[in-house]
């Protein structure tokens, strides 16, 4: 039985089940995960080519550096 990946985690579950789904969909780390991907997707739609823009204001930005992975302002105001 193939296992179910999830795009948003980048990380595959060990059982492909409706009630595995819903639990891990339900999870505050994947709900983390899809309003960061939702809020990056909107920062590219606004802002444009993200080449243009230096990382730290995407940090401040966004307020998640997505370079570092930490969960602080990177840019302190």
């Amino acid at each position: 039985m193939p296992k179910y990946y999830c795009d948003y985690c980048d990380t595959f579950l060990t059982h492909d089940s409706p009630s595995v789904r819903k639990t891990h969909n339900g999870g505050r780390k994947h709900k983390e995960n899809v309003r960061m991907f939702y809020q990056v997707c909107f920062f590219y739609y606004i802002y444009g080519n993200l080449s243009l823009i230096t990382p730290f204001l995407v940090c401040y930005i966004i307020y998640f550096c997505i370079f570092s992975g930490s969960n602080y302002r990177a840019v302190p105001f």
